[in-house]
């Protein structure tokens, strides 16, 4: 058996499928085995013309023939497939949005990840309207519930029920007196409010007057732009005022006229400055006074000395002024507390109450190498006697 080219053009149903080539030198050929029966040429795979230019070729009904696919065809830069599709991966980019939305036909995958054809359900329902489901499966809206893409604002019209709500860059209303509101009850349910009136001078808070009726006074106001709250008349509070700085400002007197206590301060490190002189009163008249002007204290009532008792060795703390020593059984060391700690003429008075310091000597010692006048101790000898010290708040005592 002998193998051939075939040459020459090939016409099959009026169209051509082969054809020499344009220059005249080479011919394009199918090239192959070819055997027959002495009329036909057989395992040559013959082209079936196509109607359209962007069919597919696939093997037709019969195995030694290429047919064009209508159902799937590829025009250099789109696949068109008309049928079902089944792929692996599928990764679709570069999508176009139809002219007609509602004539068009989707592609939609169900919950085991299967691509099939859908068509869109028609809206139902004014522009805008929040597509939900209706009656019998169907998609419906409504003008209650209207959400505006070009706003990105959301109209509800009627009752809302939500576990968690949060209202954020909420905008500030053109004319408030004239809009409709959100209010919250006691209950936490929102509902339709519709504001009243102000009444009353601009920055004047409103309050409750006649008949449930809403009103204001220029007696109460509070200015937004110096964040001041004004009041002209009395005050009246039941209960505690808090602030982080109270300041009481006026050139005239105050008086806080009322039975019981006031306190000042909760901690030890809390300090209270006031400016100016200081009297503290009682029905009888004047008690203390600190005058500023003249730098001058006067006292007219008993004053009362913290004193503590010591029998035995003893160190003076910070807040003793008299320490009464009985020294009837043995001598007893009374020891100053270091002078850097103590305030600068702070003072101290230690006491023979025994009457026994001739016999058992009392002793006051100064700590370290700090001094009691260019001593560092002092001695008492004589009975029922007396020392008095004061310090520089730095490392000496001195006797008065």
């Amino acid at each position: 058996m002998a193998y051939n080219a075939l040459t020459g053009t090939v016409v099959a149903n009026n169209a051509t499928v082969f054809k020499p080539s344009t220059n005249g030198n080479n011919f394009n050929a199918i090239v192959g085995e070819f055997w027959g029966d002495g009329l036909h040429i057989k395992n040559v795979a013959r082209v079936v013309a196509n109607p359209v230019n962007d069919y597919l070729v696939t093997i037709g009904s019969d195995a030694d023939s290429l047919v064009g696919e209508e159902n799937l065809r590829f025009n250099g830069s789109r696949l068109y497939v008309n049928g079902a599709a089944t792929a692996s991966y599928l990764n679709l980019t570069n999508l176009e949005s139809p002219a007609n939305q509602e004539n068009t036909t989707l592609l939609a995958i169900d919950e085991n990840g299967n691509v099939f054809k859908s068509n869109p359900t028609p809206t139902v329902g004014p522009l805008y309207s929040v597509q939900f489901e209706g009656i019998n499966n169907g998609a419906t809206g409504s003008s209650d519930f209207i959400f505006n893409p070009l706003a990105s604002s959301l109209y509800v019209s009627g009752a809302m029920s939500a576990s968690a709500l949060q209202l954020t860059g909420l905008p500030q209303m053109d004319n408030p007196e004239s809009t409709t509101l959100v209010a919250i009850d006691e209950n936490g349910n929102l509902f339709k409010s519709v504001p009243a009136p102000s009444v009353g001078p601009i920055h004047s808070l409103q309050f409750e007057g006649d008949s449930n009726s809403v009103t204001g006074s220029g007696n109460l106001t509070y200015n937004p732009n110096t964040s001041e709250m004004s009041l002209t008349g009395n005050l009246v509070i039941s209960g505690n005022i808090t602030a982080h700085t109270f300041d009481v400002i006026h050139t005239g007197i105050i008086e806080i006229d009322a039975s019981g206590s006031t306190h000042f301060g909760n901690s030890n490190d809390d300090v209270h400055i006031r400016t100016g002189s200081l009297s503290v009163m009682s029905s009888s008249g004047e008690l203390f006074k600190v005058d500023a002007i003249n730098k001058t204290t006067a006292i007219n009532t008993g004053i009362i000395f913290n004193r503590v008792a010591a029998a035995t060795d003893y160190t003076i703390q910070k807040d003793n002024y008299i320490i009464g020593v009985d020294s009837t059984n043995a001598s007893v060391t009374v020891t100053l507390p270091d002078a850097s700690t103590l305030t600068d003429g702070q003072a101290f008075i230690v006491k023979d109450e025994g009457g026994a310091a001739f016999t058992n000597n009392i002793t006051i010692s100064a700590q370290g190498s700090q001094k009691i006048n260019n001593s560092n101790t002092a001695v008492l000898q004589v009975p029922y006697s007396s020392i008095q010290l004061y310090c520089n708040g730095t490392n000496k005592f001195f006797i008065c």
